[in-house]
């Protein structure tokens, strides 16, 4: 177990950020023009393999909500690493096919 990640969650939690918080979003912040302002992404700091739609700007914004496809960031990587994420069995994830689309002005899943 690596000590420096541990330091870094300790005082995430002693400053009132717990995990699920890392990828807290605020829905003011769904808004869109077209898809192209629209991902899916997940959450790296609570082993949440199950992708999501949201705004560019809500992934943006979160701390640890990474676009499908982007690199796991390295404030992330660590905490994902020592929670043993990836042999996490993924769970059933219900968005998991669905795609990003704009529609009126908010990104929302569409099932192809």
């Amino acid at each position: 177990m690596k000590v420096i990640p541990v330091i870094i969650l300790a005082a995430l939690l002693a400053a009132g950020c717990i995990p699920d918080k890392l990828c807290d979003t605020v829905a003011k912040d769904n808004t869109c023009d077209d898809n192209g302002d629209c991902v899916r992404a997940f959450c790296a700091a609570d082993c949440d393999n199950c992708t999501k739609v949201y705004s560019k700007k809500q992934a943006d914004r979160a701390y640890c909500l990474v676009i499908e496809g982007d690199d796991i960031p390295s404030r992330c990587r660590e905490a994902w690493e020592d929670l043993n994420c990836e042999s996490t069995i993924p769970p059933l994830c219900p968005e998991e096919t669905a795609e990003a689309h704009c529609v009126d002005g908010k990104c929302v899943p569409v099932r192809p």
